[in-house]
């Protein structure tokens, strides 16, 4: 069997130049490109295993010892918990673009009959790493941004009202929202809610001006919220939408106050 050095390196290289870019981007990194270069040049050297007759598990440690000087390289050593991050986002990577790639490849590489499978002759292994795997981590990245953006954004409320009743509302963040009270500028939740009925006698007026518009909310000083289940404060003031949000499942608008 003959085994082309270059083409094996380079293999490994990309691979590897494609797992630490997305690391980098996923954990926002700033690294210069000579040092992804290291990394992965680091990584590729991985191919003189090839010519080493060692057990399966020798091959896993050498391959865990390749990894830690990959991430040295590239991201250098600040503190531990910077490094684990670091090298267990790498990893996280690695089973993921590898667990496509090896799914990919079964399905154009491999005919099955029944629970039979069998080979075709045709490997496109090359392809995937060249063209598909750049894809599926630009995919994997912005579903993390997502995911990052969606626990930024989104959070569970639950409002303590004065009659000692407890009301769940679906939150989202709001840095727009600079709603005050005029009176001690106290920042204000926005509910929309027809299960919350605020008394005129406990009722605090509060203007308003958006654009082209002018109005009063009017609000109540409930005695406590609770966000996520762990921070809590005490004697908020919300006020009570006419209309629903606009934004879907969305039920409240949060003051940057309280978590920013």
């Amino acid at each position: 069997m003959k085994i082309y050095l270059d083409v094996v390196f380079f293999l490994n290289f990309s691979f590897d130049f494609l797992l630490l870019l997305t690391v980098s981007l996923v954990l926002k990194r700033p690294v210069k490109i000579r040092r992804l270069i290291l990394g992965a040049s680091i990584g590729a050297i991985s191919i003189i295993f090839l010519f080493w007759p060692l057990t399966s598990i020798t091959l896993f440690l050498l391959k865990a010892v390749i990894s830690v000087f990959m991430i040295l390289g590239t991201y250098g050593f600040k503190e531990i918990k910077y490094f684990i991050k670091n090298i267990v986002y790498l990893y996280f990577v690695s089973i993921l673009l590898g667990g496509f790639l090896y799914f990919l490849n079964i399905q154009f590489s491999y005919k099955n009959e029944g629970l039979i499978f069998f080979f075709q002759g045709l490997s496109i292994n090359v392809v995937f790493l060249i063209v598909v795997s750049p894809l599926i981590l630009y995919f994997y990245i912005k579903e993390v941004k997502k995911l990052k953006l969606t626990n930024i954004t989104y959070h569970k409320l639950d409002i303590y009202l004065p009659n000692n009743e407890i009301i769940t509302f679906n939150g989202y963040l709001d840095t727009g929202n600079q709603l005050y009270d005029p009176y001690k500028h106290r920042p204000i939740i926005l509910i929309y809610s027809k299960q919350i009925n605020i008394p005129y006698e406990k009722a605090l007026l509060v203007p308003y001006e958006a654009l082209n518009h002018q109005g009063v909310i009017c609000c109540l000083v409930v005695p406590k919220v609770v966000i996520n289940g762990s921070k809590t404060i005490y004697n908020v003031l919300i006020g009570k939408s006419n209309e629903p949000f606009s934004i879907p499942g969305v039920d409240a608008i949060i003051h940057p106050d309280f978590l920013l």
